[in-house]
């Protein structure tokens, strides 16, 4: 059952990069037993998914596959790529390194290292929501958005009490910290705690094809 699972989604993602195939063409680049196919594609066509075009015996993808991304939100898959850098990081630092996101106006770690590394004071959950102005994360995305969508996000803050957002002189101070991370491409907090200092260092995560903006931090 696995196997033809397996070979399925082959089927599927060849005829996603070539618009369609013919059987021939799918049994020589797949490697996939002709009278296999005919019955992978028996399934596919019966389910939507796959139709035979009548020019030279060609199947291709229907409108329904799309279904089989609907739930996959721009960025959701972030997570899952960024899970290998963090265990590298961690590996080489030992330091626990996370991966937030920033969701409306909430900063969200999306996974972290914190149970992996050895040195991690505190561990924090999947989903759990952090400060957006007093954080190495939060600023660092703060600092890769426009001036206007940065505004529209302090007055949501304000609106909803979630954090205090400076203002005057110390509005302004706070642009140019921003500018000063955009413009060296990382940001570092330091936090005094009762017996220890912590600080972070945070760089931003850019990926082509998403808008969900990113950042990868280390606390040391």
């Amino acid at each position: 059952m696995s196997s033809t699972l397996s070979r399925g989604l082959t089927i599927l993602t060849l005829l996603n990069q070539r618009s369609s195939a013919t059987v021939g063409e799918m049994e020589q680049l797949l490697s996939i037993p002709k009278a296999t196919i005919y019955r992978i594609l028996a399934v596919l066509t019966r389910d939507g998914f796959v139709y035979r075009h009548g020019a030279g015996n060609c199947f291709r993808l229907t409108q329904k596959v799309k279904v089989l991304s609907a739930g996959l939100m721009d960025g959701q898959h972030l997570p899952s790529l960024m899970r290998p850098f963090l265990e590298a990081t961690t590996q080489q630092l030992r330091w626990p390194a996370s991966f937030c996101t920033l969701s409306d106006v909430d900063l969200i770690v999306q996974d972290n290292t914190d149970y992996e590394s050895p040195l991690a004071v505190d561990r924090f959950p999947t989903g759990h929501q952090i400060p957006l102005l007093n954080t190495a994360s939060g600023m660092c995305i703060l600092a890769q958005l426009g001036r206007r969508v940065r505004n529209d996000i302090f007055h949501r803050l304000l609106a909803a009490g979630i954090e205090a957002v400076p203002t005057g002189r110390d509005r302004l101070a706070l642009e140019r910290q921003l500018n000063l991370f955009k413009k060296q491409g990382f940001a570092i907090c330091h936090r005094r705690r009762q017996h220890t200092e912590a600080s972070t260092i945070s760089v931003p995560i850019i990926i082509s094809g998403t808008v969900t903006p990113g950042a990868l931090t280390i606390r040391y």
